[in-house]
């Protein structure tokens, strides 16, 4: 109990200390006794809690839920547009993200819509189902078929296809036609005949994965197979456009013309990330490979993890977990009892990892720059946000949440409904 009271009278001091930059923008979504309102930098309740539920702010309004209808208010707490929708998103049913000019859907009376940045609408809810806009063009249903509409809402390709998926940088959508999948242009003309069995959106190389007869292909932009499969098992292109494959129980890489590149020889492998390395498994333990086969990092570790940006990567050593550099020199030893599997960094240079059951995060030298004395920590990194330059934490003690700076400051205690927790994850 003494500990107990020592840890928050430590972080009580260390609130008191913290003090608010003034800039309005900088508000925090809580929850106190079941309502939801917004705290600033300092902690303290710039709207008060009263709404059923609320949103991060974005282009300077938030969203909030009253008596189940969703309306926006401004940085004040005043409300800007009445509570009118039935539900708003910041990602269509697929989970893509919407875009950077701000329009969102909307749902009014089971009719889907779109909204501005303003919040107002500028496509009329009429539609039974909508995707966001993808390159110009949004998918759209109607009467159980889809098409696609532009930005100002005019049909571009008429609603005739059985389902449909987002335009490609190279112009071409995957479509669904009497169970059978292929791809069209922007105008709506067939680019490649439906005959496959599932189909996915062309990638940033310019390649897309299909099914046919039971197997995965890839096909480029004229619908052309791109390499034959070369192994017993196989596994998508990674980051660097190789695929693992498996001969005779030992796993290997090759192109996308199926050439093989690194010959099969490993236990296990892990895909290219975008460190450019790949982690392998030879009797039981983990090294790194280069895009040559080389070993950069020779096998010795129980597991390794992709490379951050600062150059670092967690490793399992005997249960404790520690970090490596490109080289494979340990920067910081094996203590920590588990850490973000791809050990990562953040933009502030702070890494999760939890001691004992309880959660701290330690710098690039692996000092503590947040003690591990809570049960969970969620770091708030929403880039589409108006808080995408400020990255704070939320934290968990017992079943109270408290928030902290970039730093590992405090801004406010812990003393949040743990339901706080649900609108960050």
């Amino acid at each position: 109990m003494k500990r107990i009271v020592l840890i928050i009278g430590v972080i009580l001091l260390s609130c008191i200390s913290v003090l608010a930059d003034g800039d309005g923008t900088n508000l925090f979504p809580v929850c106190l006794n079941g309502k939801w309102g917004f705290v600033d930098k300092s902690g303290q309740f710039v709207v008060e809690p009263k709404y059923e539920s609320v949103d991060f702010y974005e282009f300077g309004l938030a969203r909030v839920r009253i008596n189940g209808k969703y309306g926006y208010i401004d940085q004040t707490g005043k409300l800007v547009v009445d509570p009118q929708y039935d539900y708003v998103s910041h990602n269509d049913e697929n989970g893509h993200a919407l875009e950077e000019d701000g329009l969102s859907l909307v749902i009014v009376n089971n009719k889907w819509g779109y909204i501005d940045k303003t919040k107002k609408i500028v496509i009329s809810p009429q539609f039974d189902m909508a995707m966001s806009f993808e390159n110009g063009l949004a998918a759209v249903r109607i009467d159980r078929k889809w098409g696609y509409i532009d930005r100002t809402g005019k049909m571009i390709v008429s609603p005739q296809l059985d389902y449909a998926d987002y335009f490609a940088k190279n112009g071409l959508a995957a479509v669904e036609i009497n169970r059978k999948w292929g791809y069209i242009n922007m105008t709506g003309k067939i680019a490649i005949s439906p005959q496959f069995d599932d189909a996915s959106s062309f990638d940033e190389n310019g390649f897309a994965r299909v099914k046919i007869n039971g197997k995965e292909e890839y096909i480029d932009k004229a619908g052309r197979f791109v390499g034959e499969p070369q192994g017993e098992k196989e596994t998508s292109y990674d980051e660097i456009g190789l695929k693992e494959i498996e001969v005779n129980g030992k796993w290997g890489f090759v192109d996308r013309s199926g050439k093989i590149i690194i010959s099969p020889q490993f236990d296990n492998t892990n895909g290219f990330g975008a460190d450019g390395l790949a982690e392998v498994i030879i009797n039981g333990k983990m090294g790194s490979i280069d895009k040559t086969g080389k070993f950069v990092i020779s096998p010795q570790f129980d597991y390794i993890g992709y490379f951050a940006e600062n150059g670092l990567a967690a490793i399992e050593v005997n249960g404790k977990w520690g970090y490596i550099d490109r080289k494979g020199k340990i920067v910081i030893e094996p203590q920590f009892d588990y850490v973000n599997l791809d050990g990562y960094f953040y933009e502030n240079g702070l890494a999760w990892v939890s001691v004992n059951g309880k959660c701290g995060y330690i710098d690039e030298l692996g000092k503590f720059v947040i003690n591990p004395v809570y049960d969970s920590i969620i770091y708030l990194d929403h880039q589409w946000s108006d808080n995408r330059n400020l990255h704070v934490f939320y934290v968990l003690m017992g079943d109270k949440v408290g928030i902290l700076d970039k730093n590992g400051n405090c801004i406010a205690i812990p003393q949040f409904d743990k339901e706080t927790f649900d609108i960050i994850r």
